[in-house]
């Protein structure tokens, strides 16, 4: 039988550092600012045009998670910091990954109707 992790609180990285999963639910970020000391997961509803960064990177390396963006259509731009493998046009999840304290990677889905 395979090993299943259900509800995991904290992650070790390989220098035994810890870091703690914040959250179980999205938290707002309606002016497209992630910071990423509230958690892994976000909801950013784009009511006017905006542009998608990140802060408090530093010591995150290697976190991941998930942003569900309403309104892209309304304009979506990126820093320079985030690369990206998709554009951002309506409604997307978009899953993203920290990869240094200035570069973060995103993955955007297709159009969610």
């Amino acid at each position: 039988m395979a090993t299943r992790l259900k509800n995991v609180d904290e992650i070790v990285s390989a220098n035994n550092s810890k870091t703690t999963v914040l959250d179980y639910s999205p938290a707002a970020a309606h002016t497209g600012s992630i910071d990423l000391s509230r958690g892994n997961n976000f909801k950013v509803a784009a009511i006017t045009a905006i542009t998608l960064s990140f802060s408090n990177m530093s010591g995150r390396e290697g976190q991941s998670g998930n942003i569900w963006l309403t309104g892209g259509s309304n304009g979506v731009s990126l820093d320079a910091m985030v690369k990206s493998a998709g554009d951002i046009t309506a409604d997307h999840w978009i899953s993203y990954y920290v990869v240094s304290s200035t570069e973060v990677v995103i993955s955007v889905s297709g159009e969610v109707a």
